[in-house]
């Protein structure tokens, strides 16, 4: 019995030596405001530990090449955007990136090709659901090239904005319009029209 007590008190202050000695590195840390002088391992060594940088979605397709072939691509991105918010048909997913496919293919860029290649060349096993992540992901480096998408759900129709939004069915100056896809905006130029609806 009175071991049991002796090993109970032995565990007990391991825990709290254990506790202070997390807690002091922890201060330490803070102090001076970059890992203690160990490695990732805890071996004392001279430079600090470093952290693996995350990569941004973006370097699937670079952002650059993106930009240089904004026009080729600009129609297909109010599909995207459908596609990537409400997508669960596998054959419009399919159609979206067989426009896209031929967009690349008029390119003049080999790395274009290739990096399209890596990202979306082989389709044939492609779900729905994997057609609504991609759209996503090559939505969101769109939008880090420059793209901008409306993000106004009603709107009242009015002549001066025949230019950003086309209509589904018969609008007037003055009625209120549910915005079904958004405009899109690439250096402060509408580069594909929204559509409304007339909200009865």
């Amino acid at each position: 019995m009175t071991s049991k007590i002796i090993i109970a008190v032995i565990l007990g202050i391991l825990a709290i030596a254990g506790a202070y000695t997390l807690r002091s590195r922890r201060t330490k840390i803070k102090r001076i405001g970059r890992f203690p002088e160990t490695d990732c391992d805890g071996n004392r060594i001279v430079k600090k530990c470093t952290v693996p940088r995350l990569v941004p979605p973006a370097s699937l397709i670079d952002i650059t090449l993106l930009k240089d072939h904004m026009k080729k691509i600009s129609s297909s991105i109010g599909m995207l955007w459908q596609i990537s918010r409400y997508g669960d048909d596998n054959n419009l997913g399919s159609i979206l990136f067989d426009n896209l496919n031929l967009a690349v293919a008029a390119s003049d860029s080999p790395e274009l090709k290739k990096q399209w290649e890596a990202f979306a060349g082989n389709r044939s096993q492609w779900s729905a659901a994997l057609y609504k992540d991609k759209s996503s992901e090559l939505l969101d480096m769109l939008k880090q090239a420059g793209v901008a998408i409306g993000d106004i759900s009603d709107l009242i129709w009015e002549a001066r904005i025949a230019g950003d939004y086309r209509k589904f069915g018969a609008i007037q100056d003055g009625d209120r319009c549910k915005v079904l896809v958004p405009c899109i905006i690439y250096e402060d130029v509408v580069i594909e029209q929204g559509l409304v609806q007339k909200i009865n």
